[in-house]
């Protein structure tokens, strides 16, 4: 949820401060909002395989404001891969 919020607001979905919200409430109940040693290359196969991929394409369920979300077929496997990174600690 994290990585998807990071790259909403890089997509200009969501702002900042939205994303910050859905970060802090994830602590607030405790849920990892990091990683140690996440290889964004590693996860990339694995979205792959994931039942929203259809025809090796990663389709994401991104935010588009809070509470609402859209399935994007568009985002590069680049800015995923980024997204990811960025969950590393």
């Amino acid at each position: 949820m994290v990585a998807a919020c990071r790259l909403a607001v890089k997509r200009k979905l969501i702002d900042t401060s939205d994303a910050r919200r859905v970060e802090a409430i994830l602590e607030k109940l405790g849920l990892p909002t990091s990683y140690r040693d996440l290889d964004p290359d590693e996860m990339w196969e694995i979205m792959q395989h994931d039942k929203k991929a259809r025809g090796g394409i990663v389709r994401l369920v991104l935010p588009v404001g809070l509470g609402q979300v859209d399935v994007f077929s568009d985002v590069t496997d680049d800015s995923i891969r980024e997204a990811i990174a960025s969950l590393n600690e």
